[in-house]
């Protein structure tokens, strides 16, 4: 298995993978190809602000980690928050994930970041006990508000 840097060519697994964890988490409506696209592209124009990898065995994904690095005045450097980490069904638990966390940790050691964050639902337990077994804790509240069709 192989991390690397996700391409344009990866984007129909990609939107497999998203669509798998659309589905964990409840999402009726996951992203399609063409808006999947559009936003790998809009990434990939702010290669140091957005970063996605992908897990690569023999040119099948296995799993997919985006992330964001941002600055705020609080922090001395700045934080990278991990948007998505899905790995495909049948080989979750077999360290995919905690390879593509990995990676991300590194990446953000390098660029000297402050800190590392990542929003779970409540409701996700897998995915809670994941990032805790790799040191991450409930250091805040993470809060949100849907803005779409009203």
């Amino acid at each position: 298995m192989t991390i690397r840097a996700c391409v344009e060519e990866d984007l129909p697994q990609v939107v497999e993978l998203v669509g798998e964890l659309a589905e964990a988490v409840g999402d009726a409506a996951p992203p399609d190809r063409a808006t999947v696209s559009r936003h790998f592209r809009a990434m990939a124009r702010r290669p140091g602000v957005y970063g996605n990898l992908v897990a690569d065995e023999e040119g099948v994904v296995l799993g997919l980690v985006s992330f964001v690095h941002y600055r705020s005045f609080l922090h001395r450097t700045g934080t990278t928050l991990v948007n998505e980490l899905v790995v495909r069904s049948g080989l979750r638990g077999g360290g995919v994930g905690g390879a593509l966390l990995d990676a991300v940790v590194e990446e953000a050691r390098r660029l000297d970041m402050d800190e590392v964050e990542v929003g779970v639902q409540r409701s996700n337990g897998g995915a809670l006990h994941f990032y805790r077994e790799r040191g991450f804790d409930a250091e805040y509240t993470l809060l949100g508000m849907e803005l779409g069709d009203e």
